[in-house]
């Protein structure tokens, strides 16, 4: 048993460090035993290098290195040193060693058996019966009802370790299987450790579940008496204090000091001796921490077991201040556990538990453990639970998906293929609208009489509630041409053969190739901020202006655009069109498209007719040149009924004036409910992860569900495909593992996306969708707007815009138009309803000749530990920094 003890105690010193890193101030309590229990039965199914890194985390059969012998010296400040044997009970004396240890504890053992079989003979005095104090550790073993582990590790399980085997369906009842175990860890901890295991830790995929529950409840061999309880200050730091109720007692206790940490050692005994408390208090806050730095950084298995050994503390008269206080702490330890050099036993690839079955298709997804402690004047109640949750190797990447940093998004027709809406989440305070305009003029100085540019541009519409918003969502592109328009081709990487069939597949491709090159645009110009967009509005817009382009003004579109072949690419958005727009859908997907010509100028034919029959783009003829506002306020009342009242005023006052001679605009609105919604009483406010350094309160949604899920391993990112009601549209996420680089952590993804890339990791044969997913997806909306102009000619399409080479002689024989401006807004809203979407084109802590008395005030912050005297077993250990 002392090679446990020594081994427990070991992992457990090391285990605090771990544990300390992150927040030194914080308060601490968790049992060593209960967590070395649970690890040393997963350790009995482990082999070759998965086993070995266990052993050596918890300390099974690592030898220990002897430290230099120290100077025992238990002297008080400012007092002459002496050595003084201290007076051990004699009620432990029996139990303890009398002498103090000449070699070092070797943990090593030449058959691992010795150390299980320790456990079995310290869990059998733990639970001895007849006992002044409550102290019992249970061990279970949950497995999966149709799994099959071979015997030897559940024998060893029954014989070491009290753990019989219970079988649960995990396949299929994974939710009542985990309230069934928590109610067994409730039971036996007299109900002070509850719901261990959290919803969603347990899924279909879960074999095996080891758990082991330890409660402990003794009162002080010499109670302090509640009428000498008062408020005192407690000091968290130099700095701070806070009120505690302060519990005070004058009697003779085991005493030591350690002058190398001035540092005063107490044990506080419970009833018949057995157990104790053990107190490490430094003398004052001398850091800018909790005062206990030093200690704990240094503090090894040998330094404490020395310090508290019966030759190095006396039985002293000490007048005791210790404050009330009540503990309740969980952990996951993986990645504690991970950072330890236990890492294979977690990765699935690598993990070795072949003891445990003959398959080797398990492996350690989580550890967790929950602690609960009070103290007060009549004594101590303890309780822990620790539960190790083994799973099928199958699956890869624990579904998680917290989308609680930057991520990328897409709004696919399924059916189709077509991305409707795109973007990038980065920063959960702005909002956007999408709005695309396209600006035609004549190149003809005479004919625009030098009046500026028209600006297309419209005015957002009020601000309305969240309820208000999403009862229409919508979606605009307008073109504005003043004397010159624009149209546009397929793409030159596309095959281009004469007579060639132009797929649905293709167009959709086009049409996803074309908004990934737009988004690197977008990217390039803005590395953080939030970008949304409606890539088929502006393909749309794009389309048309195609139409009446010629020579290398029509080859430069269809360069940018992705087109295939042009005698086509048309009909096939005609076909699109009428797919998106049909009645009989589980979701409202409108397109619309329009077109406002000055009614004294002269159109060909072929291109209103192609325009019409191709686009349902009827002309509208109206008087730029004498009525210009008037026809900007009819413009703006056909675009607020397309979009149901939510874009009033899309054109600006002053956006159209006499020299305007075309307007194309294009509105798309779409609004959909999740197939699965997320239920409010479930969205919470949470942080979300700007950066590395920054972070901003959403409210953050969850869902549980079986979802569309995929990995992507060399760029560690998460795919998940959140579906709409039907099943015919689907949003789509990118969330990278974890913010990696100097911005959002989307750089190396945003930079190396492709189409392939896209179109293989979304691909329904390639997603996992037979496991939960557990989601976290902040609710938001965004409202973006964007001049198209510098992008698109960034991209190659210049000419368009250039009043000397623009070729639109298929809109006008005169070939007068070029297009001035392309402006783009949209808007999009998710929530736990579903998303709402729109988007328009027009153009997001001494012994010295002692005193009689001393005082040990713990009025600041002090580890402690709750040992088995008989074992020196640490059952419980601690640090108080915040009562």
């Amino acid at each position: 048993m002392e090679r446990v003890a020594a081994a427990s105690t070991t992992f457990a010193l090391d285990l605090f460090r771990k544990l300390s890193e992150n927040d030194p101030g914080k308060n601490l309590f968790f049992s060593p035993l209960s967590m070395s229990s649970t690890l040393t039965m997963v350790f009995l199914g482990a082999e070759g290098n998965t086993a070995a890194q266990m052993s050596k985390v918890l300390r099974v059969t690592q030898d220990q290195k002897s430290e230099p012998k120290e100077e025992k010296s238990k002297t008080f400040p400012d007092m002459e040193q002496q050595k003084v044997r201290c007076v051990w009970p004699s009620s432990v004396t029996s139990t303890y060693q009398q002498k103090q240890l000449e070699h070092p504890v070797v943990l090593s053992v030449n058959k691992t058996e010795e150390i299980h079989q320790g456990y079995q003979k310290l869990i059998s005095e733990i639970n001895k019966p007849g006992t002044k104090y409550l102290l019992r550790l249970a061990n279970r073993l949950y497995g999966e009802a149709t799994y099959e582990f071979l015997s030897t590790f559940t024998d060893a399980c029954e014989k070491f370790y009290h753990a019989g085997l219970e079988r649960l369906n995990f396949a299929e009842k994974a939710e009542d299987s985990r309230r069934h175990i928590n109610s067994w860890v409730e039971e036996k901890t007299a109900c002070k450790i509850k719901n261990l295991l959290t919803e969603g830790i347990i899924n279909s995929l879960t074999r095996l579940v080891l758990v082991n529950a330890i409660y402990f409840k003794g009162n002080w061999a010499d109670q302090f008496l509640q009428d000498r309880t008062m408020e005192r200050p407690f000091k968290i730091n130099k700095n701070e204090t806070r009120p505690v109720q302060m519990m005070h007692k004058k009697a003779k206790f085991n005493l030591t000091y350690i002058a190398d940490y001035q540092t005063q050692i107490l044990e506080l005994p419970y009833v018949d001796k057995e157990l104790s408390m053990i107190i490490l208090l430094p003398d004052e806050i001398q850091d800018n921490s909790t005062g206990l730095e030093k200690l704990e950084r240094e503090i090894t298995y040998e330094k404490l077991m020395d310090w508290i050994s019966p030759e190095m503390m006396d039985l002293t008269q000490v007048e005791l201040s210790l404050p009330k206080f009540k503990l309740e702490e969980k952990y996951d330890l993986k990645p504690v556990l991970s950072s330890m050099g236990m890492t294979e036993a977690f990765d699935m690839r690598k993990a070795n538990f072949t003891r445990m079955s003959s398959g080797n298709d398990l492996f350690l997804s989580e550890v967790v453990h929950k602690s609960f402690i009070e103290v007060n004047e009549e004594g101590t109640e303890a309780a822990a639970a620790t539960a190790a949750i083994m799973m099928l190797r199958c699956a890869m990447i624990v579904p998680q998906f917290t989308a609680d940093h930057p991520f990328l998004f897409f709004i696919r027709h399924n059916k189709t293929g077509t991305i409707l809406f795109c973007g990038r989440f980065c920063s959960p305070h702005i909002i956007a609208l999408p709005f695309l305009l396209a600006e035609f003029r004549s190149r003809n100085p005479s004919r625009l009489l030098s009046h500026p540019p028209s600006s297309c541009s419209r005015l957002l519409p009020e601000a309305q509630s969240p309820e208000s918003v999403f009862s229409a969502a919508h979606a605009l592109s307008d073109c504005c041409f003043a004397l010159q328009s624009q149209v546009i081709p397929p793409a030159s990487n596309a095959d281009s053969t004469p007579g060639k069939i132009f797929t649905m597949e293709k167009l959709a491709a086009a049409n996803a190739q074309f908004a990934l090159s737009l988004f690197q645009k977008f990217r390039e110009a803005n590395p953080t901020g939030n970008i949304c967009y409606s890539p088929f509005s502006i393909s749309i817009e794009i389309a048309m202006i195609f139409l009446g382009a010629r020579d290398n003004t029509a080859t430069q579109i269809a360069k940018i655009s992705h087109f295939d072949v042009v005698d086509d690419v048309h009909s096939k958005f005609q076909t699109l069109n009428a797919e998106f727009n049909r009645s009989n859908a589980p979701y409202i997907l409108k397109v619309a498209n329009r077109l406002y010509g000055e009614k004294s100028y002269s159109f060909l034919q072929d291109f209103l007719t192609s325009t019409q029959k191709l686009y349902g783009a009827e002309l509208s003829a109206i008087d730029f040149q004498n009525s210009a506002d008037d026809a900007r306020k009819q413009i703006n009342q056909w675009v607020k009924e397309q979009t149901e009242g939510k874009i009033p005023d899309l054109l600006a006052e002053g956006s159209l004036n006499e020299m305007t001679r075309l307007v194309l605009v294009n509105a798309i609105y779409f609004k959909g409910s999740w197939a699965e919604k997320f239920q409010e009483e479930d969205t919470e406010e949470r942080a979300f992860r700007l950066n590395k350094k920054e972070t901003k309160m959403v409210k953050m949604m969850y869902l549980k569900k079986k979802l569309p899920f995929m990995y992507i391993p060399e760029y560690k990112c998460r795919v998940l495909e959140l579906p709409y009601k039907g099943g015919e549209l689907s949003m789509i996420f990118l969330l990278p593992d974890d913010i990696e680089d100097n911005s959002t952590g989307l750089e190396q993804l945003e930079k190396e996306l492709t189409l392939a890339k896209l179109q293989q990791w979304t691909q329904p044969e390639k997603m996992s969708s037979f496991n939960d997913v557990h989601v976290h997806l902040p609710k938001f909306k965004l409202e973006e707007s964007y001049d198209l102009k510098s992008s698109l000619s960034a991209l190659g399409m210049w000419d368009v815009f250039d009043s000397g080479k623009a070729n639109l002689s298929g809109m006008s024989a005169s070939r007068e138009l070029y297009v001035s401006k392309i402006v783009h807004k949209s808007f999009i809203e998710v929530n736990e309803e579903g998303t709402e979407a729109a988007a328009a084109t027009a153009g997001m802590m001494v012994l010295c000749s002692l005193p009689m008395e001393e005082d040990f005030n713990a009025d600041h912050p002090f580890l402690f530990f709750i040992r088995h005297n008989p074992t020196k077993t640490i059952l419980f250990l601690g640090r108080v920094g915040s009562p």
